[in-house]
């Protein structure tokens, strides 16, 4: 019964971070005044598996600037 609510949410987080990255490749690729169309599919997915990473590091670093500010009393 806990792996279905464990699978579930590991899911959801996998979601998540992959919207978060494909959101900041958009964002680049804009910022770069090119086109999706400009790259090739394997450009793209090693730009967005780039971004995933990216994306699990900063929430780690939110999660644990997080967590230590609560066990201060600061947050």
């Amino acid at each position: 019964m806990f792996n279905k609510y464990k699978n579930k949410a590991s899911q959801s987080w996998k979601k998540y971070v992959a919207r978060k990255a494909i959101e900041k490749v958009k964002m680049k690729i804009a910022y770069q005044q090119k086109k999706p169309s400009d790259y090739t599919m394997d450009e793209m997915r090693e730009l967005i598996e780039i971004e995933k990473k990216n994306v699990l590091s900063e929430l780690q670093n939110n999660a644990g600037v997080g967590t230590i500010l609560a066990l201060f009393g600061i947050f």
